[in-house]
């Protein structure tokens, strides 16, 4: 969990971290879920959680999660789990760190979503 959470921290938190966050709502497309055929990602439920526990830290414990996408039924279920989880209060599940290495399709999607943000001129 320590590998994934700080890199998850690292990637993220430059975008989000300088905001005052009331709130977030996030498109949770499953799509980048490990066995996912469209995606490639290989993000697992436990890294969902991770994530989703960093979110709820950034805006203020409230975060909307919109379920909008994912092509195989037990990567979203797993998914929405972990999720769903972490927003009832519990702690992240621990990420196994045989699969602590993010793809690099996982990489090229974070820098790809850190350029449209600064492109947008979100601050």
């Amino acid at each position: 969990m320590e590998t994934t959470s700080k890199r998850s921290t690292i990637s993220f938190y430059p975008w989000l971290g300088p905001i005052n966050h009331n709130s977030c709502f996030i498109s949770a497309g499953f799509d980048s879920g490990l066995g996912d055929p469209l995606g490639n990602c290989c993000v697992t439920s436990e890294c969902y959680g991770v994530m989703t526990h960093h979110l709820m830290s950034v805006c203020k414990g409230k975060v909307i999660l919109a379920l909008e996408g994912g092509y195989n039924l037990t990567t979203v279920s797993e998914g929405i789990r972990a999720c769903t989880s972490v927003l009832l209060g519990d702690h992240p599940d621990p990420i196994d760190p045989e699969n602590a290495a993010p793809s690099l399709d996982g990489m090229e999607s974070i820098q790809t979503a850190g350029e449209n943000i600064a492109l947008s001129g979100i601050t």
